[in-house]
């Protein structure tokens, strides 16, 4: 997907950081380098909120390219070797918003099998 390979090389350059951030930590930091002022909230489900977008103009004239680029980017920096993802982007929820859906560790632990032995 377009942007993985971004978010990929971004999360590599991070990967001799001295105080290494976790995963979301790691998206969230990045974000606002690039000019987001992202916002994390994982109750009562993960969503990544991003205002304002820096490439709106480009966004307006394609969001399903920009969009999709900023997903694959989200993706790659929170790379394979962890339990978040992010599943989809949802572009202007409001004129200034957007949404990203995260899914990661279940709160609840399923509960165990039940034994049965005849």
């Amino acid at each position: 997907m377009a942007g993985d390979a971004w978010g990929t090389e971004l999360r590599n350059d991070m990967a001799d950081d001295p105080q290494p951030l976790g995963p979301l930590g790691r998206v969230v930091d990045t974000l606002a380098e690039l000019g987001y002022q992202p916002t994390l909230a994982l109750e009562p489900e993960p969503i990544l909120e991003l205002v304002p977008c820096p490439y709106a103009e480009a966004a307006a004239a394609d969001p399903e390219v920009v969009c999709q680029l900023h997903l694959g980017l989200i993706r790659g920096l929170l790379g394979p070797d962890q339990p978040w993802t992010a599943t989809e982007i949802r572009p202007y929820v409001a004129s200034d918003r957007c949404l990203v859906l995260l899914a990661g560790p279940q709160a609840k632990a399923t509960p165990p099998e039940p034994d049965v032995h005849a």
